[in-house]
């Protein structure tokens, strides 16, 4: 925010001869981070009539509190983590020209890999250091979606002459990530039989 106005007045009991007043202005201690600073004198003056005992006093910049919503993001199951470094200030601004990037910086609560939606949640390190130390920070968690990864299936083709035996079923899976495997093999059924006519037949999975 902007400075406060810095302020004086005589103690109790104390008043000025006739028209005297003061002249000159307080000062404080430099800094604009998060902390006290004394408040003196200065150039403050009563002139050559007064002796002046200053009493100091404390200057307090307090946190700015704000709001930061973590971005959600997505990905198929099986690919890595997209970067986690998106965000939004919601509530409340940033003081003098400090950014959001540092504070964006965000990590996933579960480090599963399965089909779901995880938790994603600010990273402490951020929260504690650097000039995130001058706000008070509430953070919104984001989501990490997982989602499901589509297989591609592909059957084996055949040809064969005519009187030859039905051929053994095959096929091939691609997409399968890790060490996963099918839990099961599917079931194929052949249309063809010895005693089928020439041309062509299905070969169905299930």
């Amino acid at each position: 925010d902007g400075e406060v106005a810095l302020t004086y007045g005589l103690a109790d009991g104390f008043t000025l001869v006739g028209s005297d007043e003061f002249s000159g202005a307080l000062s404080r201690e430099f800094g604009e981070h998060v902390g006290v600073y004394v408040i003196g004198q200065n150039t403050l003056t009563l002139g050559g009539n007064y002796t002046i005992t200053f009493v100091e006093a404390d200057y307090t910049i307090t946190k700015r509190a704000i709001t930061v919503t973590l971005a959600d993001k997505s990905k198929v199951y099986g690919d890595v983590d997209p970067a986690l470094t998106a965000c939004s200030l919601t509530s409340g601004s940033l003081g003098f020209s400090d950014e959001l990037s540092g504070l964006c910086d965000g990590a996933r609560l579960n480090g599963s890999e399965n089909v779901g939606v995880y938790a994603i949640t600010g990273s402490d390190a951020y929260w504690t250091t650097g000039v995130s130390t001058d706000y008070e920070i509430t953070v919104v968690a984001g989501e990490l979606t997982i989602t499901v990864r589509h297989l591609t299936f592909t059957a084996t083709s055949y040809t064969i002459h005519w009187g030859d035996d039905v051929p053994a079923c095959a096929y091939q899976v691609v997409g399968l990530q890790f060490d996963d495997s099918l839990v099961a093999e599917p079931t194929c059924v052949v249309s063809y039989s010895l005693r089928s006519a020439v041309g062509s037949y299905t070969m169905t999975y299930s």
